[in-house]
């Protein structure tokens, strides 16, 4: 992991990984809830009450919807 954010309820984080993934986790209970599998490591992220913005290491920015 190199890069996470927290949303801004507290109750998960998202992270984002050089192995192409992004990871929503939820704080209580530690549980990985969603992996998003990207085409180049990923090498920030951040996160708000609908969306997830991500960018990667070559240079695209990835735009994410939260799950219903």
């Amino acid at each position: 992991m190199n890069a996470c954010a927290v949303t801004p309820d507290g109750r998960r984080v998202v992270s984002s990984s050089y192995d192409k993934t992004l990871k929503v986790w939820d704080l209580a209970t530690y549980a990985c809830l969603l992996t998003h599998y990207g085409d180049a490591a990923y090498t920030a992220v951040t996160a708000d009450e609908t969306s997830i913005v991500a960018g990667d290491l070559v240079g695209s920015i990835w735009f994410l919807d939260w799950p219903p």
